[in-house]
């Protein structure tokens, strides 16, 4: 009968451990989870250029924003606030910021300011294809963002910064991004500071299912909700918005 209670025992144990191994999921399951969500990676792929249209609610301020990406080379985004016309170029190699109601010129984006900036010009996002990116992730557990559950991965680029991604457990869509930032402008050369970034009212687009609104948390001019009314893939992109206009 011992032998029999302790085998009994054995047995639930292992089935224990099996189903917990079975039900466990890798954070390569989590990303690949996303990426069919949001279209699959052959989608991704055949995006090679997108624009967004809206408003960016912004120091209590709605201003009219158009964000420019073409795949690994551009990233900008338009800003018409007050009468005035802005800017942010990034490119692989350089970046500007245009801010009339602080300059009254283009200033190039500090170093490493513009190396953190670079991952938008990523159209698919640094998640996807991680590995091929250079890029280490892993799964760090379960959070609740916004009263949703998520799955929080960490991921760390090849000099080692580090940002966090929450994906909602149930749709497998990111919810919030979070990452640290070094200052530009006015705060150039000041510490870096975590930005925190929160995505909703996903559509489709082109076959990829993209945030309609993009809220960044804080004040001043970083902080402020952008919502897109217009998104257009793969047209045409005039070379001029390469480079600043002023």
């Amino acid at each position: 009968m011992k032998n029999l209670f302790i085998f009994i025992v054995f047995i639930l144990a292992f089935v224990f451990v099996f189903v917990r191994a079975a039900n466990a999921q890798s954070v390569d399951d989590i990303i690949n989870q996303y990426i069919a969500a949001r279209g699959g990676i052959d989608k991704f792929n055949s995006i090679t250029s997108i624009t967004f249209e809206g408003t960016r609610e912004m120091m209590g301020n709605e201003v009219q924003v158009k964000v420019t990406k073409v795949q690994g080379k551009l990233f900008r985004t338009d800003f018409e606030f007050g009468g005035n016309m802005g800017y942010t170029i990034i490119t692989p190699d350089k970046g500007w910021s245009y801010i009339p109601m602080r300059s009254d010129k283009p200033d190039p984006i500090p170093t490493e300011r513009l190396k953190s900036m670079q991952n938008e010009l990523d159209i698919a996002g640094p998640l996807v294809d991680y590995k091929s990116k250079g890029y280490h992730a892993a799964l760090l557990g379960k959070d609740t963002i916004n009263g949703k559950e998520c799955y929080k991965i960490q991921l760390t680029s090849a000099d080692g910064k580090d940002a966090f991604y929450f994906i909602d457990s149930k749709t497998n869509l990111l919810l919030q991004s979070r990452q640290m930032v070094e200052g530009n402008g006015r705060n150039a050369g000041k510490e870096a500071k975590e930005i925190t970034t929160n995505y909703s009212d996903y559509k489709d687009f082109g076959g990829v299912l993209f945030p309609q609104t993009i809220a960044t948390e804080g004040s001043g001019m970083g902080g402020g909700s952008m919502t897109f009314d217009k998104i257009e893939v793969n047209i045409p992109v005039d070379e001029k918005l390469y480079q600043p206009s002023n």
